[in-house]
């Protein structure tokens, strides 16, 4: 048993293959005083190397092994060392060490390869480590660990299949923990850290930080610890689960040969069967489950549950939640609070329930309910159904043919692409048609609908609404009150029903009808036809026509009304009206005289007798002194 102490008088430097600048035998202690060197520059030289056990080593100085796979200092048995804070132990690997040897570093171990290596084989090989300094580098052990990290580890810890220890509350690692077997604990600090708990019953605390956990087979105890953690479950075990503060991710890896879906409930604290083990689940707010049918259950956080593969049950319940169905035929119930639904891939059926809910259908054909509040809803491609339900919602088909109903409140539906069906319902809505061939019913509210383009059909309902055609060979009902109505481009239809309405043609050829009420028409550009259809009333039933064109356009009138004026056509066949029907002027001088224009006011009569014993009723009002003849009338 020797003891050694070198300082700047007795620097040891050599440079011969496997050959150490310093080596000691059983029960030798060495001190290197600050001022003192060993270095090892030969290939596998070490700069320290204990030829047996027992050995007692401190380090003030600096200790180096610069050749090839040289060690800084090699251990073996029960020897201590010492780092202090002024010592420095540099190689290709910083320290290797066999059998049960303790360190203490408060200085800096450094190894390019790994900082660290313990060789143990067996239970009884303990690498116990207390470091408040700097490691630089790996450190991997084979036997058992009992580790304690004030300082740093600037690399990965992988430790071996016995029951090790780490302790890092205070210390920072930035490369990940792996356990390995055995009955492992790991505490993080409060730096972000990555943990693999490997086979055993393992203790996992990952501290503060947004931590990574994985808890491996085993009966596990895993805490996130304060900060946003991710805690992955990977094999089929019992584990207590808890998030800790903060919001935390629970994942639920698919296992090889399990085909079987997750049923989790976050609400419950207390055992349950999740279909991977009877785990133990609390302060978890987010799951993101397996690629089989899945039953997810909220609580009252604000949680986000993932479906993935497979047909998802997800309930999203108190809290503003994401559910996220993913592929498959999934069923999403947000519940109470302001949820966010994704139906991924697959016919979903999706609920947004209470709250100002936002559902996302995606792909295929999918049924989406707003719920009460004011939702927004898109439909995504497929042909989708969407229900506003309560409140004043936003709806939007997206891609393919879509059916959209706006429920109560004032809402906004836009049909997308596609051949849509929209229906407004109760409340003052807007409803746009989008591309294509769309269908829109204003229903009961003062509502907007607009076709864009397509050869679309708008009808009011009740309530005073606007229609605009948009592009196209559109037709417009106006329906009950005094409606609006514009055919925009293309050869349009348009129908004032009741009430007192205005309708513009727009551009190209129009066929507008007033129905009943004082409605004001006006062609607009092109050959226009304007039809009577209604029994005209000097009180309640008499048309303006604001820009009567004689050259372009004609007017149209129903048999059935006007039965005086003989042989019925066609709207597609009409029949023009006979020349003896029609005068110019109020003096009635022939039993023919049954259409009437009086030029100096512009009001269009018909008197159903032709001699005046019965008093002309005025059909419309047109422009003073057009040039009106009966090629301008036909008869339908």
């Amino acid at each position: 048993m020797a003891v050694y102490e070198i300082d700047s008088t007795n620097d040891v430097s050599t440079i011969a293959t496997d050959v150490p600048a310093f080596e000691l035998q059983a029960s030798d202690t060495l001190t290197l005083k600050p001022s003192g060197l060993l270095e090892a520059k030969g290939t596998d030289a070490d700069g320290i190397r204990s030829k047996a056990a027992g050995t007692t080593i401190v380090i003030e100085g600096n200790v180096s092994a610069t050749g090839t796979n040289g060690n800084g200092i090699v251990l073996l048995g029960t020897s201590a060392l010492t780092v202090r804070s002024t010592g420095h132990v540099t190689g290709t690997w910083g320290v290797e060490l066999s059998g049960s040897n303790s360190i203490t570093n408060e200085g800096e171990i450094r190894g390019s390869a790994k900082a660290l290596l313990s060789t143990g084989t067996s239970a009884a090989d303990v690498l116990t480590l207390v470091n408040s300094g700097k490691i630089i580098g790996a450190i991997e052990a084979s036997g058992a660990s009992n580790i304690t990290n004030t300082g740093t580890i600037s690399s990965y810890l992988s430790l071996g299949n016995f029951d090790d220890i780490y302790r890092g509350e205070t210390g920072v690692i930035s490369g990940t923990i792996t356990l390995n077997g055995g009955n492992d604990k790991a505490y993080g600090g409060a730096n972000a850290e990555t943990m693999f708990g490997g086979l055993g019953d393992d203790t996992l605390n990952g501290g503060g930080g947004g931590d990574r956990l994985y808890a491996g087979a085993g009966t596990n105890l895993i805490d996130g610890g304060s900060g946003s953690d991710t805690i992955t479950k990977d094999a089929i075990s019992a584990d207590t689960i808890i998030g800790g503060a903060d919001s935390d991710t629970l994942i639920y890896s698919t296992i090889a040969g399990i085909t079987v879906g997750l049923t989790l409930d976050l609400s419950v604290t207390t055992a349950q069967n999740t279909g991977y083990g009877i785990d133990t689940i609390s302060e978890i707010e987010h799951v993101t489950a397996t690629a089989y049918a899945d039953v997810l259950t909220g609580n009252a956080a604000a949680n986000s549950l993932t479906g993935n593969g497979g047909a998802d049950v997800l309930r999203g319940e108190d809290g503003n939640d994401t559910l996220n169905g993913g592929a498959d035929v999934d069923a999403l119930w947000g519940g109470l609070g302001n949820d966010r639904l994704l139906g991924g891939i697959g016919a979903d059926v999706m609920r947004g329930d209470d709250g100002n809910d936002t559902l996302y259908g995606e792909a295929d054909a999918d049924s989406l309910w707003g719920g009460t509040g004011n939702d927004g809803i898109d439909a995504g491609s497929g042909a989708d159904t969407l229900y506003g339900e309560g409140g004043d919602d936003t709806l939007v088909g997206g891609a393919d043919s879509d059916q959209i109903w706006a429920g109560e409140g004032n809402d906004g539906l836009n049909g997308g692409t596609g051949n849509d069906l929209i229906f407004g319902e109760t409340g003052n809505d807007t409803l746009i048609g989008g591309s294509d061939i769309d269908a829109l019913w204003g229903g009961v509210g003062d509502d907007y609908l607009g076709g864009d383009a397509g050869n679309d059909t708008l009808n009011g309902e009740i309530g005073k609404d606007t229609l605009s055609g948009g592009a196209d060979a559109d037709v417009l009902r106006a329906g009950s009150s005094n409606d609006s109505l514009d055919g925009g481009t293309g050869n349009d239809t348009l129908y004032g029903d009741t009430g007192n309405d205005t309708l513009f043609g727009g551009a190209e050829n129009d066929f507008l009808n007033g129905g009943t009420g004082r409605d004001y028409l006006s062609g607009g550009i092109g050959r226009d036809l304007f039809g009577f259809t209604h029994k005209p009333s000097s009180r309640t039933n008499v048309d303006t026509i604001a820009d009567f064109n004689v050259r372009d356009d004609s007017m149209y009138l129903d048999n059935s009304v006007f039965k005086a004026l003989g042989r019925k056509g066609t709207a597609t066949n009409p029949i023009k009206l006979n020349k003896k029907m029609f005068s110019v002027g109020l003096a009635i001088d022939s039993k023919d005289d049954h259409i009437i224009y009086d030029k100096k006011s512009g009001v269009l009569y018909f008197d159903d007798d032709g001699t005046g014993i019965h008093k002309a009723v005025p059909i419309a009002v047109l422009s003073k002194y057009l040039k009106l003849t009966y090629h301008d009338f036909f008869v339908i």
